[in-house]
């Protein structure tokens, strides 16, 4: 909490994939997969709350963590605004 009343709050967070009986690979389209034994994502972000109840929320996550061949960057960002 900030002096004049703005929340921050930072968030991180981290999520997993345990394949407990790997079936083997698998062919889809063209391309072949053969699962990993376990991946995870980082996810990190912060949320911003004005005092007058405005907030701003953004997020980036890294997914493919444990995979030699998967990767991929998201994010997200949220805006709320009061109507009242």
């Amino acid at each position: 909490m900030l002096a004049d009343g703005t929340l921050v709050e930072p968030q991180l967070a981290l999520y997993g994939v345990w394949n407990f009986e790997n079936g083997g690979s698998l062919l889809v389209g063209d391309t072949l997969v053969t699962p990993d034994d376990f991946t995870s994502r980082l996810e990190g972000g912060v949320l911003v709350q004005l005092p007058k109840g405005m907030s701003f929320r953004g997020t980036a996550a890294y997914d493919g963590v444990g995979s030699d061949d998967y990767e991929a960057v998201t994010g997200k960002v949220w805006i709320n605004l009061p109507l009242n």
